[in-house]
Order: structure tokens, then C-alpha cells, then sequence
């Protein structure tokens, strides 16, 4: 009786989901899904992100989310000034029993245009489609139950009027990065990223009903992180934050990791085999606080967290949230040509 009612519950808190886009906690691991505009905008020549989210694993039917992106940098070495980055990213979005999903894929360009040595700005362009499906064929409907409970093989009598559809979309965004020396007290270097995303520009559709259309509402992003030395050269401070605004629904999330060196970066035939371990957590206002750890090692970066839900549905699920796994590789030209790895 209490999963009932639990299912019950996040089923009404979340009626709207399917009028919202998907989400990750460990936001700087997905920036195609944040801003275009971060499109080729990292350390290297290549870059590929994995993630994947298991939200609400307390009840039978919990909320699975799935996401890929690559991107990588051309043009770099004909123009000095500027710069062309492709991008592909991919996103699946599972809900319920009724296998209600979501699945995009999309492409991004960008061209990043160098200011100074310590700043540059970055514009991008993402088109791509937009599907989503429902499999009504496990759907239990109140005259499938006789005198003795629930008959699966009894015809409900109910006429499917649901459809699946696709839908184009269309999205911008521009990101401004800084990288510079700073000397001043503890602070010895600073890194910054920040930007804007509008997503959804042409308002794809949204509802399964033929005898209804509605359109997704533009989502609006604005997110900052940065990366700051302190100390003898092994310590760093990346705070973060996240604001998004998609119709009449708002979502802030801020927070911090510190970010320990394990080893000095040390070149042992002809690779740079360095090694970071960061902890941290944010805070997903009104919502969720979420640990984090995440692992780097060579090219890798591997981070794991987990929401500890502290909204109106931390009784019914226990504080239990979501799972979030992330896994990002990065090659540098050295990877590629020359057996040496650049400073990531």
C-alpha cells in the first residue's frame, strides 16, 4: 500500500514532466545539454560525455535518463583568431509503466572567436528532432478488474488515443571562458565559464492526443562555474551554478567541489599520467541536496552522486532520490600524433 501511494504521489508532483525537458545534477558534465554554446569549448582536440540517471529507484516504475554527447574542435590550426566546433549529443527519457519516453538527437555548431589570451566567446547553433512515445499496451484500466482482482486478458473496451509523434527543434546559446593568473592572497590562477542557452526556439509539440496541441515551452538557461587555485599548486575550489526557466517552471542549483591533485602531473613515456580526486555537493533549491565524487585519471573523468530528496517527497520516498553516473574522456592533439598529453 505504501509503494501505491508513493507512485501515486510522484505521479502528481511530476503530471508536468512531459511539459519539461530533461535534467542532470552534475550539470557541467552535459554542456551540449546546457548551452550550444559550449560546443568545443574544453582543453583538447575531442571530447565524449556519458551519462546516466536513475531517479526515484524506490518505487516499481522510477525515471531512467540516458545521455551522450561528443564534440570536437576544427579549423583550430588555419585560423588563430577562431575557431569551428562540431558537436552531436543524444538523449533518452523513460517514465513509468507505461514506458512514456522521451528521445532527441541534435546537432551543434559553434565558432569561438579569441579575444586575448585570457578570454574568448563562444556562439552555437543546435537543430535537431524531438520523439515522443507512450506503449499503452501495459495501461490497466478499471474494467480489466472482475469479482476476483485485476484479469490482464479481459478487454478494457477503450480506444487508444494516444499517438506517438516527432517534432524538429531548434536552439542557440554563447558562453564566455577565462583563463588567467590571479596572485592575489591564496588565489594563484582562475578559470571561468559562463553563458546562456535558449533552447526549443521553434516550439515543438508536446501533446499525444491528436484532438489537442500544445507546444514545449522555450527553455531559458543561465549557468556559471569556475576553477580556482589555491595554495601550493595541488588544491582548487570549482563552485557552480544553474538556473533554468521552462514556462511556469524554475529550477536553481548551486554548489561547490574542492578539487585535490593526487600527484603532480609526471611524463612517463611520453604521457602525462596525472591523477585528481574531487568532493563536493550542490543544492537543487526547494528540491534535493546531492553528494558528488568524481575521479580523474589520464584522459578520464568518472563521477558519481546521489540526491537526497528534501522536497514534500522525502516522506513518501524515504529521502531517496536519484542516482547520477558520469564519464567524460578528453584527447589533446598529443593524443593523437604524438604520444604526448597536454595539461587538461
Amino acid at each position: 500500500m505504501r509503494q501505491v501511494f508513493t507512485y501515486m504521489l510522484i505521479m502528481l508532483v511530476s503530471a508536468g514532466a512531459v511539459a519539461q525537458d530533461i535534467h542532470f545534477v552534475q550539470f557541467t558534465e552535459t554542456p551540449q545539454l546546457i548551452n550550444p554554446g559550449q560546443t568545443g569549448v574544453f582543453e583538447g582536440t575531442a571530447r565524449v560525455n556519458l551519462n546516466y540517471r536513475d531517479q526515484w529507484a524506490s518505487v516499481d516504475a522510477p525515471y531512467r535518463t540516458f545521455g551522450l554527447n561528443y564534440d570536437h574542435r576544427i579549423t583550430k590550426k588555419k585560423w588563430k583568431k577562431a575557431h569551428l566546433s562540431v558537436g552531436l549529443a543524444a538523449y533518452r527519457d523513460d517514465a513509468g509503466d507505461l514506458g512514456m519516453h522521451t528521445t532527441s538527437g541534435v546537432v551543434s555548431i559553434s565558432s569561438t572567436l579569441i579575444l586575448t589570451r585570457e578570454h574568448f566567446l563562444t556562439a552555437g547553433i543546435q537543430g535537431g528532432v524531438l520523439y515522443r512515445g507512450i506503449d499503452m499496451s501495459n495501461a490497466v484500466w478499471g474494467s480489466q478488474y472482475d469479482g476476483d482482482g485485476y484479469d490482464p486478458t479481459m478487454a478494457s473496451g477503450e480506444i487508444n488515443q494516444f499517438n506517438n509523434f516527432i517534432s524538429p527543434d531548434v536552439s542557440f546559446g554563447f558562453a564566455w571562458n577565462m583563463n588567467q593568473p590571479l596572485g592575489i592572497g591564496p588565489f594563484r590562477d582562475l578559470k571561468v565559464r559562463a553563458g546562456t542557452g535558449i533552447f526549443h526556439l521553434n516550439r515543438p509539440r508536446q501533446k499525444f492526443n491528436l484532438g489537442e496541441d500544445d507546444q514545449l515551452h522555450i527553455r531559458w538557461t543561465l549557468h556559471a562555474d569556475a576553477m580556482m587555485g589555491v595554495g601550493s599548486g595541488r588544491s582548487y575550489i570549482v563552485p557552480m551554478f544553474l538556473f533554468q526557466l521552462q514556462g511556469p517552471s524554475t529550477e536553481a542549483v548551486f554548489g561547490g567541489l574542492y578539487r585535490f591533485l593526487l600527484r603532480d602531473a609526471a611524463r612517463v613515456t611520453g604521457f602525462v599520467k596525472g591523477g585528481a580526486l574531487s568532493i563536493g555537493a550542490t543544492y537543487r533549491w526547494a528540491d534535493a541536496i546531492t553528494p558528488i565524487v568524481a575521479l580523474e585519471y589520464l584522459w578520464f573523468r568518472l563521477g558519481i552522486s546521489y540526491d537526497v530528496n528534501v522536497s514534500k517527497l522525502s516522506k513518501a520516498t524515504g529521502y531517496q532520490g536519484g542516482l547520477e553516473v558520469s564519464l567524460k574522456f578528453i584527447a589533446s592533439e598529443g593524443f593523437y600524433w604524438t604520444g604526448r598529453q597536454s595539461k587538461n
